[in-house]
């Protein structure tokens, strides 16, 4: 599901996509719902992180853990 608009119009909040391909700076999804359904889409990588901001002000999250499913 789409989370933040990025200036195409067959692609806005709450669009549902199906991922067909992760590359480094793209994904291709498939549009699942609304008038352009059906149609791929390629998405470009956003950073969530700014630049000129130093590392320090973030908080490193380990991505290398499992999660306990008794928490899910």
């Amino acid at each position: 599901m789409m989370l933040q608009n990025i200036n195409q119009p067959e692609l806005c909040n709450g669009t549902r996509l199906a991922v067909q391909k992760l590359m480094s700076n793209i994904t291709e999804a498939t549009i699942l719902t609304g008038p352009f359904n059906d149609e791929d889409a390629l998405i470009p990588r956003i950073p969530m992180i700014p630049t000129g901001v130093p590392m320090k002000e973030f908080v490193h999250i380990n991505t290398d853990t499992v999660a306990d499913n008794s928490f899910l």
